[in-house]
């Protein structure tokens, strides 16, 4: 899923990442991409294209996060959101060497950089979402009971 709330089918939502499966199962995008940002950081999308952008729970993964961040810039609107999510959870095998050094509250910080390095965003604006109970249906129920922490971190291209 898109982690994106409702399913206004009346927005085009487009999707970028690297497991085709995951996205074609995905009902909330109208669109896809696979690629690695990793290799190919820029976005193949026209200037001022997107209305918002939400990068979900794999920033900790980017070896070049600003130059990715910039391209997104590029392709939204003056004033659209870029929101970041980000949790406690992560494959340690894949995420950049930092990340699993720094506590949970530093990993906001480390993202927060990564806006003003850009020199793309302002009105920066960071989250913390904890101690909601867990679902019953959840698979980690009831061993823990709470669901996991998810921090937000967002800016507006600068107009």
């Amino acid at each position: 899923a898109s982690h994106l709330p409702g399913k206004n089918r009346s927005v085009d939502v487009r999707g970028v990442g690297l497991n085709p499966r995951e996205m074609a199962a995905n009902p909330d995008l109208s669109g896809a991409t696979v690629q690695d940002l990793n290799r190919s950081p820029e976005l193949n999308f026209p200037n001022r294209y997107f209305d918002g952008a939400v990068c979900s729970l794999s920033v900790e993964y980017l070896i070049d996060p600003v130059r990715v961040f910039n391209a997104v810039a590029r392709v939204l609107k003056p004033g659209a959101v870029f929101a970041v999510g980000v949790s406690n959870r992560w494959f340690p095998e894949k995420c950049i060497r930092i990340w699993p050094e720094l506590h949970e509250f530093e990993r906001v910080g480390l993202v927060l950089d990564y806006f003003r390095r850009s020199g793309r965003f302002t009105d920066l604006a960071a989250v913390s979402v904890r101690g909601y109970p867990r679902p019953e249906t959840d698979r980690y129920f009831p061993d823990l009971r709470l669901s996991d922490p998810v921090y937000g971190v967002c800016g507006k291209v600068r107009v």
